[in-house]
């Protein structure tokens, strides 16, 4: 049963965690209860409308219509006369149709070649992003080219891409690490169950994000993250429990065998399993909609590979441990080879340690505080539509928006600001409204200010205007899209070439002044793109702190439960800390900064997306962990039957080095394959992994761990005398319990 159980689960399972991708987005990083998420909530419930919109670009293949030929507008209000008569858009705004003045000049570009049509959308990004097909199958010209882009086109591409980056980065990883594992049990049979359990965990967490996202907003990023790490922990738990079987049936029949390698090997697991969920409990640490979706997906992954390990995995070894003994000869070589080299190297490193531990430690917590640097100068931001190739068509429409339409942007700047005393249709709140937006516009890096006043013709007055909102219906329903009796919206476009930085200043100030420039007249809000991407790094920074601290005590708690130790959990917390900071570094350095851009063909942005150092951390601090629980593990193991901490970490680390680099080497292997990506946050989140897990297996693991180990001496193994029940404070085992091993 606890074979078969598992397999009709993950096929009654299967079709869900196939159409994951169709209900995920690219969306779920505004964080609650910020301005950005104020605005986004008051845009839906008192103006009836999104953030969001569809943009389609025309021009003429030929180049010999502009966009202000007559030939040329009346084909692009042929292809839109469909969408403003659907009750679906909100609004459909054209060159030459709209009364808004600053608006019709962003709809043309700088060359007059082209021009950009704005479809304003009632639903909200899933639900637009399902829609995105049926929306390109209405827009179609035989005259002009059409493009299509914003985030629903950017989210759609991103589905597709996640998909075919997922099959890639399996094409790269599972033939290889089968290779490796072929290589270290010199078996074929041993090798393709670790393959196989990490794959049952993999559709059983794809099935439960499906099922979480259609109760919040789950990230189409999420889908890789957890492809990524079911790989690695999957294959690392079979990794520990199959090596610690095949060690014990050499002395033990089969069933003794298993049953000591689920009593040792299996508590490892757990502990191991138990560390990483606490790592990912700091994603939901951060309350932002797709941090802990990915949070909880991810720790159902882990649990689902632990349960498969300690419940299917040793069923299987019972059933098939004749024929996962049996080893074809040049494998058997191969394996044996391949530890010879190994126990060689670890040897070497043993002696070099002893007679230099001192300055190993020095050596290695130098050069990973030097990697470290680069952390200071790192600056944060949201994803934005940049993060796609420039292959794909959303990515290219940005991209000429941005070059050939000075006055446009795809991602605007949304302000609500709500009277401080009456209506906001009153004619003196409408004089306010006129003269803000008028400062607005005058400020640096502004093009375009749209309000209600945009579509106001000349001469209109405020008292007129009050009193036309206040009798006319007709006038209400079209104006409510900026103006209710409650509030008022103001878009505003930076120009293209405006930074991150400079458009999280000009937020910032906003929010800090805006009432001031209102002449006190107004509260202002401010949300869209750029404000969203400020609250999220300040989200980030703000609980940071708590997150970390809450996944530093819990790990240390299950550390001491499993060690015994007061010190060593605290020196693998410290440990654990230098190694991530250090790949954060070398993140900052390569992505950021652009070293590397060409090898790893890749376009630098000047930021660090914010999300992928959350989840690096998330991810790296339960997953080194699984090293740091192996090798402790054995050298706890030999310190209870020697007492000797010198003898213990010599026969630990030989133990576990064969382990310890096996799952490493795999694990490296899967995030180089997800760091192929076409998505720059999948490429950097597979490479920073890579990266963290190259520096956790050689410089901490190999060198760093063991060198502390022996400077600390019988201090690695002190508790204090109220949790054992020896006297002495240089020592952590009781002689009863050196006794039961």
């Amino acid at each position: 049963m606890a074979l078969i159980l598992p397999i009709l689960l993950c096929l009654v399972l299967l079709p869900l965690a196939l159409r994951v991708t169709d209900q995920l987005s690219s969306g779920g990083w505004l964080p609650p209860d910020t301005g950005a998420a104020r605005v986004d909530h008051l845009l839906k419930q008192e103006f009836g409308r999104q953030t969001i919109s569809n943009y389609l670009l025309f021009s003429d293949p030929t180049g010999r219509l502009k966009a202000t030929d007559p030939e040329f507008r009346r084909e692009v209000e042929r292809v839109v006369k469909p969408l403003r008569e659907d009750s679906a858009f909100t609004a459909v705004y054209t060159w030459g149709t709209t009364s808004n003045r600053d608006l019709n000049t962003a709809l043309v570009s700088d060359d007059g070649t082209m021009s950009l049509a704005v479809v304003s959308l009632q639903s909200g990004i899933r639900d637009a992003t399902n829609d995105f097909a049926a929306f390109t199958a209405r827009v179609h010209s035989d005259l002009l080219d059409i493009r299509i882009g914003g985030w629903p086109a950017t989210t759609s591409a991103l589905q597709q891409m996640t998909s075919s980056d997922l099959a890639r980065a399996e094409r790269i990883s599972v033939p290889i690490t089968l290779v490796l594992l072929v290589i270290v049990y010199g078996g074929i049979l041993a090798a393709t169950l670790p393959v196989a359990l990490a794959a049952s965990a993999i559709v059983i967490a794809l099935a439960i994000l499906a099922t979480i996202s259609n109760v919040m907003e789950s990230s189409i990023f999420a889908v890789n993250a957890v492809t990524m790490l079911g790989l690695a922990v999957g294959i690392d738990y079979a990794l520990i429990l199959i090596s610690r079987f095949r060690e014990e049936v050499r002395d033990h029949d089969p069933e003794t065998a298993l049953a000591n390698a689920v009593a040792t090997a299996g508590r490892a697991i757990l502990v191991a399993g138990a560390a990483v969920t606490i790592g990912l409990a700091g994603l939901i640490a951060f309350r932002v909609p797709a941090a802990i979706s990915t949070g909880l997906a991810g720790a159902s992954v882990v649990a689902a590979s632990v349960l498969l390990a300690l419940t299917s995995l040793p069923a299987a070894l019972l059933l098939l441990y004749r024929r996962i003994g049996e080893r074809p000869g040049y494998l058997r070589w191969t394996a044996q080879a391949s530890r010879s080299r190994l126990a060689a190297g670890v040897s070497r490193v043993q002696r070099a340690l002893q007679r230099h531990a001192m300055l190993a430690a020095l050596a290695c917590t130098a050069a990973l505080i030097l990697l470290t640097l680069p952390v200071f100068d790192m600056k944060g931001a949201s994803p934005s539509m940049a993060i796609l190739p420039r292959t794909t068509e959303a990515r290219q429409l940005y991209d000429q928006v941005a070059a050939h339409f000075p006055n446009a942007s795809l991602t605007p700047i949304t302000m609500i600001v709500q009277p401080r005393e009456g209506r906001m249709t009153s004619s003196t709140n409408l004089d306010h409204l006129r003269e803000f937006t008028s400062e607005i516009a005058a400020m640096p890096g502004v093009t375009s200010v749209d309000s209600l006043w945009s579509f106001i013709p000349e001469g209109v007055g405020a008292f007129t205007l009050s009193g036309s909102l206040t009798l006319d219906r007709s006038l209400q329903e079209t104006a409510r899209p900026y103006i209710t009796p409650r509030a008022a919206v103001i878009q505003i476009s930076m120009a293209s070439d405006a930074s991150t930085t400079s458009q999280a200043a000009f937020v910032r100030q906003m929010r800090d002044d805006g009432m001031q420039m209102s002449g006190n007249a107004f509260t202002v809000l401010v949300g869209g793109e750029s404000a969203t991407s400020v609250d999220l790094v300040a989200t980030v920074r703000d609980r940071a702190p708590a997150a970390v601290a809450v996944v530093v005590i819990a790990t240390w708690i299950v550390l001491f439960l499993q060690f015994q130790s007061i010190l060593l959990p605290l020196k693998a917390i410290v440990l654990n800390l230098l190694s991530i900071s250090a790949s954060f570094g070398a993140l900052v350095w390569i992505f950021q900064e652009g070293h590397l851009a060409n090898l790893l063909a890749f376009e630098p942005t000047g930021t660090t997306i914010i999300i992928v150092p959350i989840i690096m951390f998330c991810f790296m601090f339960g997953l080194s962990m699984d090293y740091e629980v192996i090798m402790l593990s054995r050298i706890r193991e030999a310190w209870k039957e020697t007492g000797d901490n010198e003898a213990a970490v010599q026969t630990g680390l030989r133990q576990a080095a064969g382990i310890v680099t096996s799952a490493a080497a795999v694990m490296l292997v899967v995030f180089v394959a997800f760091g192929t990506s076409q998505l720059l946050i999948i490429k950097a989140l597979g490479i920073g992994l890579g990266l963290a897990v190259l520096i956790d297996a050689t410089i901490i693991r190999l060198i760093l761990l063991p060198a502390t180990m022996q400077l600390m001496g019988n201090w690695n193994w002190w508790r204090p005398a109220l949790t054992r029940s020896a006297a002495s404070p240089s020592s952590a085992i009781s002689p009863e319990e050196k006794g039961s091993a």
